[in-house]
């Protein structure tokens, strides 16, 4: 099986590379900087130089690959999620899969959504909920997602949607919540949430990864699926387990009335979280790792890392 990845060097793409090179798939990887390509024989994947922003110049090592399948994860800019970032993203995902489906007999594209294209639902989440263009980016996830389904119908081709929740682990950029929630801890600073209410849908990197190697073995229809951990978690909670793991001296703040200021005795949690059962049943897949224990892998990550440097 050949599997041309873009994003490889990002927080997901690393990951999931690793874990489809480990399982024996042919992997190739359209990257500007390789360099930046992490835990991978470089040696044993094919390196093409390039990137979106200028397809014709790595379009014939594209081409000669001639993938299998393709593993969309790349879009430039995070965290920047302004409409003028979301359209560049937009327009050259939308050349990339023109390209692939005119220039090579790819099979499968694969493409990472978010949950941010739900807009503000609340509760449990199906994949066939009504999408809401709150936001750029949600607006240009939407955009590419009805294009892939387009074109890839046109050709008779499969395609998958993962639309993946909040995703947490190793490799997350350093202002993600719970890396800045263990600097708040080891510097006993208050922890950066606004709302005690709020709470997410936590999923852990390798839960995703194994989400996305499960997309890429598994002959399944084409559409939207959720990769999430299928509930919610507080982010206070989440605040708490920090605390806990980086065994901080620093006082709680969970019980600091300027952090509850809004909240009251019989106050709930707010936040959606996925549906994941046609992941189950389609995709044969479900997180293996709770937020519980995600979270003290990735502080025992950060801590070594930190004592490291």
């Amino acid at each position: 099986m050949k599997i041309l990845i873009t994003g490889a060097t990002g927080f997901v793409g690393q990951h999931a590379a690793l874990q489809l090179f480990q399982q024996g798939a042919e992997i190739a990887i359209l990257t500007r900087d390789s360099t930046k390509i992490k835990n991978l024989d470089l040696k044993k994947i094919k390196v093409i130089e390039g990137s979106l922003e200028a397809l014709a110049k790595c379009g014939q090592g594209i081409k000669d690959f001639n993938p299998d399948i393709c593993l969309h994860l790349a879009w430039q800019g995070i965290p920047d999620y302004s409409y003028e970032v979301s359209k560049k993203n937009l327009n050259q995902s939308i050349a990339f899969i023109d390209f692939l489906l005119e220039e090579t007999t790819c099979k499968k594209i694969i493409a990472s959504g978010s949950c941010f294209e739900y807009g503000a639902t609340t509760g449990s989440i199906i994949e066939t909920a009504n999408e809401e263009n709150l936001s750029a980016i949600a607006w240009a996830k939407n955009s590419l997602k009805s294009y892939l389904n387009l074109r890839c119908n046109e050709k008779n081709l499969s395609w998958i949607w993962l639309r993946i929740f909040y995703v947490y682990g190793p490799g997350q950029r350093a202002n993600a919540l719970i890396p800045s929630l263990f600097r708040a801890a080891r510097e006993d600073q208050a922890p950066p949430i606004r709302n005690p209410d709020n709470a997410n849908d936590f999923v852990y990197i390798s839960d995703v990864a194994d989400a996305i190697s499960a997309a890429c073995n598994q002959n399944v229809e084409s559409g939207i699926y959720n990769i999430g951990s299928g509930y919610l978690s507080k982010v206070t909670d989440m605040w708490a387990l920090v605390q806990q793991c980086a065994l901080s001296n620093v006082r709680s703040t969970l019980n600091d009335p300027s952090l509850h200021k809004q909240k009251n005795s019989d106050s709930v949690s707010i936040g959606g979280y996925a549906n994941i059962e046609k992941a189950k049943v389609k995709l044969q897949w479900k997180p293996k790792i709770a937020p519980e224990k995600g979270v003290r892998e990735f502080i025992a990550y950060l801590s070594d890392r930190d004592n490291k440097l």
